[in-house]
Formats: structure tokens, sequence, C-alpha cells
């Protein structure tokens, strides 16, 4: 399946000139790019990449766009610092220490940290989380904040996840579908969906 192309579609659907987008695991701006068209000059996108090649090809791209902010950061649960780990892939890094596969992987550094719900004072049309696992932790760190968000697509990768993540989800108050069915996601929904789709209701 061709998730790019469906994302891309339902962002469209959403997405104004003059909104602003939040790109959690940017890798080298494929999203950030496709936000920034819809969003056009009077709308602002802002992404958060964790690995350091990744960011390099972000600053390339974008260093020429004064409506995109990129930031070299993990996004989670606390405003401080993470160590990070090498993924399935040389660009899919993460915070969990282990891959989308279960491997646990080396450990690379440590880097930034940032709550969304510290760093974000504004109205936020659109987030993007695809983050290698670490889903749970980005959430996390948007409680405070889910008032200011219109909506948000997470890439979910572990089934064991599944229960923490649709509860923090329906704690939230939020709305959510799964993006490839279109199925309502309720509290009695056991298999994890692939792509979520939540928006406040």
């Amino acid at each position: 399946m061709d998730w790019d192309k469906f994302i891309f579609d339902r962002a469209a659907e959403i997405l104004h000139q003059g909104d602003t987008v939040i790109d959690v695991g940017a890798h080298v701006g494929k999203y950030t790019e496709h936000f920034l068209a819809l969003v056009g000059n009077s709308g602002k996108v802002i992404s958060f990449e964790i690995n350091p090649k990744s960011f390099d090809s972000l600053n390339q791209k974008f260093k020429n766009k004064p409506n995109v902010t990129l930031i070299n950061a993990a996004v989670s649960d606390k405003t401080g610092h993470e160590d990070y780990y090498s993924g399935s892939t040389l660009f899919c890094t993460n915070i969990i220490g282990h891959d989308v596969n279960g491997k646990n992987k080396g450990l690379l550094g440590s880097i930034e940290s940032i709550r969304l719900d510290e760093y974000i004072k504004e109205k936020i049309d659109f987030i993007k989380i695809d983050v290698e696992g670490a889903e749970i932790k980005v959430l996390k760190g948007m409680e405070r904040i889910m008032d200011k968000v219109k909506c948000i697509l997470i890439e979910c990768h572990f089934e064991q996840d599944w229960g923490v993540l649709k509860d923090i989800l329906f704690n939230y108050k939020l709305k959510c579908i799964d993006l490839k069915t279109g199925a309502k996601i309720s509290s009695e929904t056991q298999s994890k969906p692939y792509q979520v789709f939540c928006y406040n209701q």
C-alpha cells in the first residue's frame, strides 16, 4: 500500500493556506515538503528530527524557507535529554532502545528532548507522528495542549503498545479512525491499526 499517497490525500483534505503543522519524525523532509505546499507562505511547518544525517538533509532542503522551523531534538514525555539508538535502517533512529522489529540496537548518543506541551503555545492544525515506536512518549508529552490541536496522525508500531496508546487517545477525548479502512476506533478495538487519524470532537 502507498501510505505516503494515502496520508498526503488526507492532509490535503484538512489543511489550508495559513495553517500550522508539526512534523514529528521528519526524516529527510518528504512530509514537511508536502505540508508546506498545502499551508503556503502564510502557514508554518515545525519539523523535529533526531537523526543527525537526516537533519542535515532537512537543513539543506529548507534552509531558505522562513516558515519552516527545524529542530534537532527528540519529542518525548520529558524536557531534558534522551538517549537515542540506531534502528532497522541507517535513518530509522529512535529513543526506545530497539527497532520496530523488537531487536535491541546500539546507543548512538544523547540528544535534547522536548515535551510538545512545553514548546507549543499556539493553535496547531495538524500533527504527524512517526517516531519508530516512541508514540507513547510523544503523546504523553502533549497532555496540556490537546485543546489547541485539531488533528493528529499517528503511525503505530507495536501491538503491545496499542492498549496504552488507545487509553491515552480516549483520555484526551479524541475521535479516532483507522486511516486505512475508515473504521471508527472504540475502546473495544482490539487489533492495532497501522495509521490512526484522530481529531478533537
